[in-house]
């Protein structure tokens, strides 16, 4: 079973699973201590220590 992937901007989480980032859903940007993609609302980062922040960047699903 493929795995829900999750980003949070401005303390709201979305669920971005099969979503491809872009210019006009999301990105993940250079930033030091921080994750982009989490496991689940909360979760564990998917990319532990990968210094990227998820910048939301058009109309996604927020997670429920």
């Amino acid at each position: 079973m493929p795995m829900n992937v999750y980003g949070e901007s401005a303390g709201q989480w979305y669920n971005v699973t099969g979503i491809t980032p872009g210019p006009s859903t999301y990105t993940c940007d250079q930033q030091d201590d921080v994750e982009c993609l989490h496991d689940a609302v909360n979760g564990s980062p998917i990319n532990p220590g990968e210094d990227r922040i998820f910048v939301k960047r058009g109309t996604l699903p927020p997670a429920n």
